[in-house]
């Protein structure tokens, strides 16, 4: 296979992402002390509470914020990757903004030893390559879903090199790079990404979403589009990499053959992550990442077609919140293991309810099953932090986490990526990307998901 040197993302949207729908009139709201996190970040006093507020009343991308307050203008920058705002009495503000950047997939190790530029590092990469070169002007920094979090943003912003510095590289996964990123939007500084994971190489890195959680109310809460101005993928970075990174990144990377319904492309990198094969894996890493780049360069803000990467995802994330609920650091299940069990969930329900055929489900599922990056029964039981996966009280814990999903529009009603076939997506009657689907479904399908993870696993795997 020939592995082309380069892809360029070309992407065009308005700011805000989304235009309003309807405008929620802002009063009086709580304002707690958080003086010492909104200086660091240079945000007006109240921004944080407003961003709690904005949560608690549960309002969706298309409402618009109607302030006078410089804080919940602020905010709404920031909520849910930026929503419309004005002042009372305004017509709403929105501009177009677009540009492109190159993805480079190079032979060599990227140079990182340029005095202008503020690199921040990963914690894992200035371990396992104590030899790197680089820059004067440097963090190294060790997050996880934890510490994904605006005061890391703040850490970030407080380094005396951040501010001082017009241009950044991120060196390191997609955890890292959606915190620095995000801190490089506040500061206002061009960014390069040199992702050293699988995850972040196929997906993190590609289309510009930037963010850090907010607790209680979700992963990636508070953010902004922000695209690099260059992303540099060496596979070599691999070959360091833990296998329980390998397989997460490779769940990701068997989605997009899916979507794109290559599955001589997904069997492929089954084989080559089965057998550890990293050559194998690097000669397919353009196949993988061309599929984000048409999709982020088609729908660089989210608002139609990009929901498809979410396939999977749904359950994922709420798979990943209840684990963090119990589990600290590596001990917890990680983005890509939910994101391989997820797809099994995914795969029963587009067989139920989109019309994916017997065929393809188990085709699908056997793949993921042959490649190792699904999670058995027992050790997705203790990833999670949970001895009882078929208890009531568990089930009620996920439906609970499916039903706030910030892709939802109710908390009754879920939305779900679909597949009907490889490659296809199953679309409303509308033209949606999602299906709205009784939050009952998850009882629906539950004990056939327990029942299949078995089936369709290598028990040996890591």
């Amino acid at each position: 296979m020939t592995t082309p040197s380069k892809l360029t993302v070309s992407w065009q949207m308005s700011q805000p992402p989304v235009a309003a729908k309807s405008w929620y009139p802002w009063g009086h709201f709580a304002n707690s002390s958080d003086a010492t996190l909104e200086a660091a970040l240079s945000w007006p006093a109240g921004t944080v509470s407003a961003l709690r507020h904005g949560f608690k009343a549960e309002l969706s991308r298309s409402v618009g914020w109607e302030s006078d307050s410089e804080a919940v203008l602020t905010a709404a920058g920031v909520f849910r990757r930026g929503v419309a705002a004005r002042h009372p009495g305004e017509a709403e503000a929105r501009r177009d903004v677009q540009g492109s950047y190159d993805i480079e997939i190079v032979q060599h190790q990227p140079d990182l030893s340029a005095a202008d530029t503020f690199f921040i590092i990963d914690g894992h990469v200035a371990k396992y390559w104590p030899k790197l070169v680089i820059g004067p002007k440097q963090l190294i920094l060790t997050l996880d879903e934890h510490t994904k979090s605006l005061s890391s943003v703040a850490q970030i912003l407080a380094s005396p090199d951040a501010r001082n510095s017009e241009h950044w590289c991120v060196v390191g996964g997609g955890l890292l790079t959606d915190v620095a990123a995000f801190a490089a939007s506040i500061a206002s500084a061009t960014v390069d990404f040199v992702p050293t994971t699988l995850l972040a190489m196929a997906d993190a890195c590609v289309g510009g979403k930037t963010g850090v959680n907010f607790s209680p109310y979700g992963k990636n809460q508070i953010g902004a589009f922000y695209f690099p101005s260059l992303v540099r993928v060496w596979p070599g970075w691999l070959a360091s990499l833990p296998e329980r990174e390998l397989l997460g990144g490779a769940a990701e990377c068997i989605k997009h053959a899916f979507l794109r319904g290559d599955m001589v492309l997904a069997e492929s990198l089954a084989d080559a992550v089965r057998q550890r094969d990293l050559n194998s894996l690097e000669t397919l890493l353009a196949a993988v990442i061309s599929l984000k780049v048409d999709v982020v360069t088609a729908d660089p803000a989210e608002n139609g077609m990009r929901a498809i990467l979410n396939f999977g995802h749904t359950l994922a994330h709420a798979l990943e919140a209840a684990a963090q609920a119990n589990l600290d650091g590596d001990a917890s299940l990680s983005h890509g293991e939910a994101v391989g069990v997820g797809m099994v969930f995914a795969l029963i329900m587009s067989r139920k309810h989109a019309g994916l055929s017997e065929l393809h489900c188990k085709q699908m599922l056997a793949l993921l099953g042959s490649s190792g990056c699904v999670l058995s029964l027992n050790k997705l039981s203790q990833r999670l932090g949970v001895r009882d996966l078929r208890s009531q009280d568990f089930r009620r814990q996920i439906k609970s986490l499916v039903a706030h999903d910030k892709k939802n529009k109710s908390d009754q009603l879920t939305q779900w990526i679909l597949l009907k076939s490889p490659g296809h997506v199953a679309r409303t009657v509308g033209g949606e990307w999602t299906l709205s689907l009784s939050l009952n479904v998850v009882d629906e399908l539950w004990e056939d998901f327990l029942k299949t993870l078995p089936d369709v696993i290598d028990e040996s795997s890591p």
